[in-house]
């Protein structure tokens, strides 16, 4: 693996920006993640090694109080990986990094990871339905840290998921929308297809007949929107990921209490009816 440092150009801040001009800004991130999806390498080293592993870092050292942004990908990778970054954000500068040291070497330090309430099928709440910029939450706990002895970092390493996952996602939709046939069943379909050759009359009188389909589910606005939301995430670049958020300092009291105020700023992400 390299380390890739990104710095961003420093721009003047945009006053009145509204919400359409900001989801637009962070939608340049999500084609980063289709872009980094369709890195491809040789045939013999994804079967021996699986899929490229990209790690994305957000992070303060332990001195210094520069918010700093990386990427590590794989050495062979790392000129595709840059042509990516420069062509999306043109103004960044791009460069081979020593590695960093968030850890206070006299301090004590946490971790924890992010994960899904229910399960990996049902969206969180994505930028598209936030009503702000959820960086801000993010930054002004990484700002809040001393000059020296404090550290953190939120860590995002990530592969591209298999193809089952777009069909798993689907047919969850489907099972949600309740739009399987009753009489799918094959032995019964087999069976009721011969009566029907051979019987001169209906084999199963009208009243007793089973239902070939069943009606479609009359879904409550609710489900309708998780439907929505299942085959909108379904149609994304997907990615099986580690989200793990750590921080140091000089007591663990302190360790702990970033830790806590970086877990609570993941909360935006949260959807009440999803995951």
């Amino acid at each position: 693996m390299v380390l890739l440092s990104v710095r961003f150009a420093v721009l003047p801040p945009q006053e009145n920006m509204n919400l359409q001009q900001l989801r637009e800004k962070i939608a340049l991130m999500e084609q980063f993640y289709t872009n980094l999806h369709t890195i491809r390498d040789k045939w013999w080293k994804t079967f021996f090694y699986g899929k490229p592993v990209f790690a994305l870092e957000l992070t303060i050292p332990h001195i210094g109080e520069e918010l700093s942004f990386y990427v590590a990908v794989p050495r062979r990778l790392k000129l595709a990986v840059e042509k990516v970054i420069q062509g999306i954000f043109p103004d960044t500068i791009v460069e081979e990094s020593r590695d960093y040291n968030i850890f206070n070497p006299d301090g004590a330090s946490a971790a924890s990871q992010i994960t899904f309430k229910t399960n990996s099928y049902y969206p969180a709440r994505t930028y598209q339905k936030l009503e702000g910029d959820p960086m801000k939450e993010l930054s002004n706990v990484f700002t809040k840290l001393a000059k020296e002895g404090e550290g953190a970092a939120l860590q995002v390493v990530a592969r591209p998921a298999a193809k089952k996952w777009r069909r798993k996602l689907r047919e969850r939709a489907k099972i949600l929308y309740g739009a399987k046939k009753r009489g799918d069943n094959f032995l019964f379909g087999f069976v009721y297809a011969i009566f029907e050759l051979f019987s001169p009359s209906p084999a199963i009188p009208p009243q007793h007949q089973l239902p070939r389909q069943q009606e479609l589910k009359k879904l409550t606005p609710l489900e309708e929107e998780l439907v929505k939301n299942l085959e909108n995430k379904a149609s994304k670049a997907l990615f099986e990921a580690n989200i793990r958020l750590i921080a140091s300092s000089s007591s663990q009291e302190r360790a702990n209490s970033i830790l806590e105020g970086l877990g609570i700023a993941f909360s935006q992400f949260t959807d009440p009816n999803a995951n």
